[in-house]
């Protein structure tokens, strides 16, 4: 990321080119509320992989402690370091472990079926979504 041009910048707001009322909207909504921070969901379903045990979409934060220490023990990164939408490192190892421990596919089942699966239907399969320091999850 480069220097910020503040002539530039100072400029353009003269010439009406930002919306500053959103932009200290925003900053007072942040002020009031909290920092937001993304976290990652991801819609097993979506992925079209047989488990015998449904598996509903998991959030970030749903990961048990189990599913976390497997997780960092795959990929050597701590827990708040997962980020399967950033790494295809961490993307299988999420979705291996997930269809193993709640999709009741065995290990080898549940490599087999993630390493399988295309980028395309992987990253379809994740979302983000905000959580500020108010929400409960």
């Amino acid at each position: 990321m480069g220097k910020l041009d503040t002539d530039r910048l100072v400029a353009e707001i003269a010439q009406g080119h930002h919306d500053l009322g959103a932009v200290f909207e925003a900053m007072q909504t942040c002020i009031k509320n909290g920092p937001a921070s993304l976290r990652w969901r991801l819609d097993v379903e979506s992925l079209g992989v047989d488990t015998p045990d449904p598996v509903g979409p998991v959030d970030e934060g749903e990961l048990t402690l189990h599913e976390c220490a497997v997780i960092e023990r795959v990929t050597k990164r701590r827990w708040d370091q997962i980020k399967p939408i950033m790494s295809a490192e961490m993307a299988l190892a999420v979705i291996e472990t997930v269809l193993h421990t709640r999709g009741g596919l065995d290990r080898p089942e549940a490599a087999s079926a993630a390493e399988a699966l295309s980028q395309t239907k992987v990253l379809d399969a994740y979302s983000e979504f905000e959580v500020r320091p108010s929400d409960p999850t």
